[in-house]
């Protein structure tokens, strides 16, 4: 999967597990975590009126990927605003992740 979502030779990956993740933001009421459901869209249905619906569920095809999907709300979020270059998440990370792993394409550090 590097090169399919981070090029030739870019990209990382953060390991973590499923319950440090929630735990870190559950205290946020405007933020929902969950495994994203794989569907058949010609076999299963869901509602289309439901926004957390359409984040939740993927193509079967798509599968492979046993993706966790992180949702922040900005309706209930007034107290900081919008800002321009994204959303802000009160978050630490340093809590969260167990390993980092560098593309095993990215060219050695020597080599640059």
């Amino acid at each position: 999967m590097w090169r399919l979502y981070c090029g030739a030779d870019q990209g990382v990956a953060i390991q973590t597990t499923y319950e440090k993740l929630a735990n870190s933001v559950i205290a946020d009421p405007t933020i929902a975590i969950g495994l994203v459901k794989y569907i058949d869209y010609d076999k299963e249905w869901f509602p289309p009126d439901n926004l957390m619906y359409q984040c939740m569920h993927k193509r079967i095809a798509f599968a492979h990927e046993k993706e966790v999907r992180i949702i922040k709300t900005l309706l209930r979020d007034y107290r900081r605003g919008l800002r321009k270059d994204g959303i802000y998440v009160d978050w630490n990370p340093e809590k969260v992740i167990e390993h980092i792993y560098i593309n095993p394409y990215a060219p050695s550090t020597s080599s640059r």
